[in-house]
Formats: C-alpha cells, structure tokens, sequence
C-alpha cells in the first residue's frame, strides 16, 4: 500500500408482494412472493439536511495550466506548499507533476475561499497503463485542508489505480510536515479496482468521513482534528516516472451543502410464507440497523436486529413475521 440530529425522510421505496397480484405501487415494480402476507421495503436517507446557502464548484479543467488556477480558484502543493508538488491542467484533464522518486509529495491543488466544515467531493477518473507491483498511483480527494509553506493539513480520500487484488482504499490525515501523515481507516481487493469514467468522491460530516466509488460508500473512519479547511484534489506516484499523463481526473465538483452519511442501501427481499430475507449491499464492517413497523401512518418503528456487511459489502438479515400479519414494513437505518 502507498504508506508503508433529527432526521429527514428524503426517500422512500416501497416494493409491494402479495400472493396472487403483481403490482407497482409508486412507478416501482414488484415480485410475486407466496401467501397473503404484504411486505414492502421503504429505502430511508438520514441527514441534518442541505444549506440553501450552499457553496459549489465544479469543473471539467477546460484550460491548459501549469499550474492549475482558475482564475485564481486553486492553489498548489509546490507553488504555496513548496515541498509538495502541483497539478497541472490540458483540456478535459488534470494530472499531477510529482517526480515519483521524491516520498510522499503528492501532487495537491486545493480550492479557494471560505468553505463550510461539511464537504462533498467528487471527481472522475481516467486511467491508462496501470502498474502493479511496486509502483503505487493513486488520486485523492482532499477535505478540510489547507496549504502554507512547509505545511499541508487535513483529510485525504485516495484510490489505488493497482489493476489486481492489491488496490485499495484509504482515508489518512496530513498532519503539517512533508511525509507526516496519519491512517484513519484503509481496506483493499479487486472489488475496488478503478476505471476511467468512474466516480470517486469523499465527504466529511461533523467527524465521520466517507469514501464513495460510484455513489456506493467502501470506507468509512471517524477523526477530529482539524473542523475547517478547503477541498481538493491529490494525485500520487511512487516507483516509476515519466507516467504522470497515464491518469487524473476529467472533472470536478465540490459542495459544502449538505452533510453525507452512507447512501440507503437498496433492499433486496427473498422468500415466502413464515420467512423473508433482506439483502443489500452497504459499507463494509458498518453496523447496519434493521428495524420493521406494520404500519407506515401511524408508524411505530421496531428494531428488529442488526447486521454488518461482509468484506465484499453483502449483508444479509433473515425475520419471520408472526402468524397471521397482514402487512409488514422493513426499512435499514445509520447510525
């Protein structure tokens, strides 16, 4: 690996099963299931909301800069930092200028301004000639984080570009020095391996911080030492040179409106009369809760159990109503 409150119902999707009636209520379909038994999944988002103040910024680096500016929108590793490296800019893509043999001085361009505490990032990638073995490229999202010289803080999102079952994933804080940093949370496999056109993005809530593949959460770590700072982007390489075009970003869009838990995950439900199992695809190693009601006005929402999904991100929760329910609701809730 590279370094050795009160919630909103935003959301809801209600599947109806019954014996003998195929139906789709809400413009959702449905699946035929055995017995008399209605059972409905509702899909529930928990979060404090969107600011309608919120700052945006997005880009698909139209212009050829080195280093990237904007208009005076970025600032950068080398030109700010000094011992980190800048990102530079052709149209449609942003790489970075590390050398590759120098440690840890990962191409970084932050944005500028004033920017809300809670951020969202998210960035597509492109990628050609991944390396395996001991050459390490990644791209990183940046939150929270700030350049002066001699000193980057905050929080860095990154994503192997590794072709095989050592990518990974990996949340870390930048503590000031060149080559100070801090693991928050790290996972890996061939699950996460990146292609071009796919999204990474990382959000930071209070102190929980996400990385996301494709909208899908795959990590998730908590850290409370820095509540402010500006997102960004990083781009990384150590044990090869001369491949810096290879791979970066095509675009780029961050927010600081709206806090980010984990996305709902999509209930998959299996059965039949006296059994149902629920299915769904979360983040890894997160407690999940299951909770049920039998009724949606008024509803009395009843923890049923938890689960915590495999390292592949598959959970699985099996109930058995009562005899004789009419109508059942399921519905996973975070935290």
């Amino acid at each position: 690996m590279k370094r050795v409150g009160k919630s909103k119902l935003l959301a809801v999707r209600t599947v109806l099963f019954e014996a003998t009636t195929r139906l789709s209520p809400g413009g959702c379909s449905a699946t035929l299931v055995r017995g008399a038994m209605a059972v409905f999944l509702v899909q529930l988002v928990l979060c404090p909301g969107i600011k309608a103040n919120a700052r945006i910024y997005t880009t698909d680096f139209a212009q050829t800069e080195n280093p990237i500016s904007e208009g005076g929108n970025w600032i950068n590793g080398a030109t700010v930092g000094l011992d980190w490296a800048d990102v530079s800019t052709t149209p449609g893509r942003a790489i970075g200028l590390e050398s590759g043999s120098t440690g840890y001085d990962d191409a970084t361009a932050l944005l500028t301004g004033t920017w809300g505490s809670n951020q969202t990032a998210m960035a597509t990638v492109f990628t050609t000639n991944r390396m395996s073995g001991n050459v390490y490229e990644e791209v990183e999202i940046r939150l929270r984080s700030s350049l002066t010289p001699l000193s980057c803080t905050g929080y860095e999102v990154l994503f192997s570009l590794k072709p095989d079952s050592n990518c990974y994933v990996q949340i870390v804080r930048w503590n000031g020095p060149l080559g100070d940093f801090t693991y928050v949370a790290a996972t890996g496999g061939s699950q996460f391996i990146l292609h071009t056109g796919d999204k990474v993005s990382g959000s930071i809530s209070n102190k929980m911080i996400t990385a996301y593949i494709n909208g899908i959460p795959v990590l998730m770590g908590t850290d409370t030492n820095y509540s402010s700072g500006n997102p960004g982007i990083g781009i990384f390489i150590q044990g090869a040179a001369g491949v810096n075009g290879d791979y970066g970003f095509t675009s780029f869009t961050a927010t600081d409106g709206a806090a980010s838990p984990p996305p709902p995950p999509n209930l998959n439900l299996s059965g039949s009369v006296g059994a149902f199992t629920l299915q769904f695809n979360g983040v890894p190693g997160t407690m999940y809760r299951i909770q049920h009601t039998d009724m949606l006005i008024p509803s009395n929402w009843q923890l049923l159990g938890t689960v915590t999904p495999n390292g592949s991100g598959l959970a699985t929760f099996t109930n058995a109503p009562p005899p004789g329910a009419p109508q059942r609701f399921y519905r996973t809730t975070w935290p």
